[in-house]
């Protein structure tokens, strides 16, 4: 989706997740509602989930896809997986939401943010 540069922080970050979801043409069998979060360091985050039938394996994959924005830099993350999988990488999904950092500027990225 393209956005002006001057209103995109103007869009919520549900709608980014929900337009996204919605423009996917795969044979969706579920859409399940989105989830959104305004996290104490300034980060917006809104992810979504479609299950689908993947057409060549003829088997249902779980495409979940995020959205974060803060400190004027946006993040889009998928996530695919076979539907059988969910419950063992469920907490991968939310420890890579949980840790997402955004507009951590790092002087000298050899020395990491200690040595900033």
């Amino acid at each position: 989706m393209h956005l002006p540069r001057a209103l995109a922080d103007q869009v919520p970050i549900r709608e980014l997740v929900f337009k996204s979801i919605q423009s996917d043409n795969r044979e969706i069998l579920e859409r399940k509602e989105i989830a959104e979060t305004a996290r104490e360091d300034g980060v917006e985050l809104a992810f979504g989930e479609v299950r689908h039938m993947d057409p060549k394996e003829k088997r249902e994959a779980v495409s979940r896809l995020a959205v974060a924005r803060g400190e004027g830099v946006y993040c889009l993350i998928t996530f695919d997986l076979w539907a059988e999988d969910v419950a063992k990488y469920d907490r991968v999904w939310e420890e890579v939401l949980r840790s997402l950092t955004l507009g951590l500027y790092i002087k000298d990225p050899t020395a990491g943010p200690l040595g900033s």
